[in-house]
């Protein structure tokens, strides 16, 4: 690859393109082609912007006329910005690849890999030098060139129409103002019609939302934005809400917070009576894109058993309560507070789940019930609620698991400049990357690839079906349910913790009207809390690694990690022709008694699970030997075995045919090995000798 930098673009394209074919074709276990290939496409793509900068200079320099420059350079500047962002995903991605590789060889957890390992394993000084330089040039095009070459074309003043207005409902409470103005900021960019705004907040944001007002109209900042009005409802002192409030199930756990959320799910109840449609959103971790005319175009689109409008983020498994529609006077005929109370108790009940509007919201449509009819909500095409997930990589959203200098340069893929954002769909040799570092044989290799051509080849993804949280094929929806891979998206939504990346900061600096932003300010946002609290953190590392395991026990291989105070292990093992019996060893750190494992299987006879030293010194259990009919312990040192006790039963003959099946194994201080399958308890004392 390094004696191609200097070949002309096509060839160093062939190079990135065979190295692409040796993984996806030929072996994608093969670290060095990972190495190669990452450098290769960062060296490529780097070379491109170079000398994209030299053609802007030498349009510069001639004073060639502004809209031929852009005509000429404007696709091309987004092309390589596209390619940019591709490149520094390849290189995070190699690291990750790096640590789980290392993880699995060592029978080690991902957070038990030191950084320093991956730094001397292959990603090397030039390999972060190359990273770094990748982000830099992306940053260059998407927050410098692209955005000049745009507002070169663009009108500095979009005339608004002013004979009807849009309503907008924002929550503020507190002294959150400031971040509130960046996504009102971006959305008066395109708006062209009139905007009525409703400040629901506290007395204290209310004040604080004043006086940020006036601090942009004392700068000058406003005074060509016509045509917007504001008017203001303290909720707390509402009489509506106060009632509502004193109705709601004491168990949830609601804070000041959520309170004001839980205000916003009622605005039916408290908006003036001239208002029948209004948009919820987040303020400071929403971006919007597009003229909001076209997302209050929605409104058209209801059926007739519609009530509010939401997006579903199946990447995420649930419904986004960060911005909504609602139709205030359907919300009044369907005495939507009563529905909102039982929505309560109903997720209470359920998971303890309603401590915000976002909470009702999942029970309303993801959990009712088949007898209550259909779904009052409507989802709302993907291209108004983006949350820029990489769901298919593992820990996407957890930056204490990647590398330093990634943690400080992270990004969403799909990020072409400041104002620009598609979806981006993973590609096999993503899709590869995430998890082919599991798998140690050919057959399974080969149903990976198999899996991630068809995944990755697919022009849709983040299809939703009333009902169903999770994962739904493109196949079993309208193409209105699904994202188009490469869609340019309208709204961007920063939802939670997310707003840890040091990328989003940088983002919404870039469109705040004030100049005198912190760094990492945006973590100081009212919501920053709310979507993944630790609860929620911990639902959702429980799902990763359920993801990682299925996909260990589907295609073969080994994964461990941390669950709580449990050390969890998946691997793939099989039965052989001849007699012996060959494990497959699990590095798990040595404990002392008492202890318990829980182990699940898919094995229908001869289960053997040995526990100690290896073959010199272990105890071996036997699980449905003789076809399934009985069970067994036996000491094995030096090849030899002992028969210590038997059982007349198996965990086999619990289970339902061709189902997984459990046993629990326990070792007290006082030797005993206990076991424990459906309503069988069985066992033996260990002697003192053994």
């Amino acid at each position: 690859a390094e004696t191609k930098l200097s070949a002309a673009a096509a060839e160093r394209s062939y190079v990135v393109a065979a190295l692409e074919r040796i993984l996806v074709d030929y072996d994608h276990g093969l670290d060095k082609a990972w190495q190669m290939l990452v450098f290769s496409t960062a060296a490529d793509v780097c070379i491109e912007a170079d000398r994209l900068k030299d053609d802007l200079k030498r349009a510069a320099d001639s004073y060639q006329p502004m809209a031929r420059t852009v005509k000429e350079l404007l696709p091309r500047a987004q092309g390589i910005s596209r390619r940019l962002a591709k490149a520094a995903l390849r290189l995070e991605a190699f690291a990750s690849f790096l640590r789980g590789q290392l993880a699995v060889n060592s029978g080690r957890s991902f957070p038990e890999v030191e950084d320093e390992e991956i730094y001397n394993s292959l990603f090397d000084s030039i390999l972060m030098q190359y990273y770094k330089l990748v982000v830099t040039e992306h940053d260059e095009l998407a927050y410098n060139v692209i955005p000049t070459l745009q507002d070169s074309i663009v009108q500095s003043f979009t005339p608004v129409n002013q004979t009807s207005e849009i309503n907008l409902l924002f929550l503020n409470v507190g002294e959150s103002a400031k971040l509130g103005f960046t996504t009102l900021w971006s959305i008066l960019r395109f708006r062209t019609q009139a905007l009525r705004i409703f400040v629901l907040g506290d007395a204290a944001g209310i004040e604080d939302w004043k006086a940020n007002l006036r601090l942009l109209e004392n700068s000058g900042k406003m005074e060509y934005l016509k045509a917007l009005r504001f008017e203001y409802l303290d909720f707390t002192q509402h009489r509506n809400f106060q009632i509502f409030m004193r109705e709601y199930p004491s168990d949830c756990d609601v804070n000041e917070i959520g309170e004001a959320l839980l205000a916003r799910f009622i605005c039916h109840d408290l908006l003036p009576p001239d208002v029948h449609r209004v948009i919820a959103m987040d303020l400071a971790d929403v971006l919007v894109l597009d003229d909001i005319k076209d997302l209050w175009a929605q409104f058209d689109t209801f059926e007739a058993h519609h009530v509010f409008a939401a997006a579903h983020i199946t990447a995420l498994s649930h419904v986004n309560g960060g911005l909504a529609l609602y139709d205030l006077t359907r919300m009044k005929a369907s005495n939507w507070t009563s529905i909102a109370l039982k929505a309560a108790r109903d997720g209470f009940e359920r998971r303890h789940d309603c401590i915000h509007d976002q909470s009702l919201m999942n029970t309303i449509h993801l959990h009712r019930p088949r007898s209550d009819g259909l779904s009052p909500m409507k989802t709302l095409p993907c291209r108004w609620m983006l949350v820029p997930a990489t769901d298919w990589q593992m820990f996407w959203n957890s930056p204490e698991m990647v590398l330093p200098e990634v943690r400080e340069r992270r990004r969403y893929p799909g990020l072409v400049s400041a104002s620009h954002f598609e979806v981006y769909c993973p590609d096999p040799l993503d899709l590869l990357s995430g998890w082919t570092f599991l798998l140690s044989t050919s057959d399974t290799k080969r149903r990976l690839r198999t899996m991630s051509l068809l995944k990755g080849n697919q022009p849709l993804t983040q299809c939703s079906r009333d009902g169903t949280a999770g994962f739904v094929h493109p196949r079993d929806v309208p193409r209105s349910r699904c994202c188009e891979c490469g869609e340019k998206v309208s709204l961007v939504h920063i939802p939670g913790d997310m707003k840890q990346w040091a990328f989003v900061d940088i983002l919404f600096r870039y469109h705040s009207p004030f100049t005198d932003w912190q760094e990492k300010e945006l973590q100081t946002s009212l919501t920053r809390k709310l979507w993944q609290k630790e609860t929620r953190f911990a639902e959702q590392s429980r799902a990763i690694q359920e993801s990682a395991g299925k996909m260990a026990e589907l295609y073969g291989g080994e994964i461990c990690f941390k669950r709580d105070e449990k050390r969890c292990c998946t691997a793939h093992n099989s039965l052989r022709k001849e007699p012996k019996v060959l494990y497959k060893t699990l590095n798990m750190k040595p404990l002392p008694p008492p202890f318990r494992l829980e182990v699940d299987s898919t094995a229908v006879a001869d289960g053997h699970l040995l526990i100690g030293a290896g073959p010199w010194n272990s105890a071996e259990i036997v699980f449905g030997a003789n076809g399934g009919t009985f069970s067994a312990i036996r000491w094995l040192s030096e090849g030899s075995y002992t028969s210590l006790t038997a059982f007349d039963g198996s965990p086999q003959k619990d289970a339902s045919p061709s189902k997984t099946w459990k046993v629990q194994v326990e070792l007290e201080e006082d030797g005993r090995l206990g076991v424990r399958h459906g309503l069988a308890e069985w066992g033996f004392y260990v002697p003192d000798n053994f």
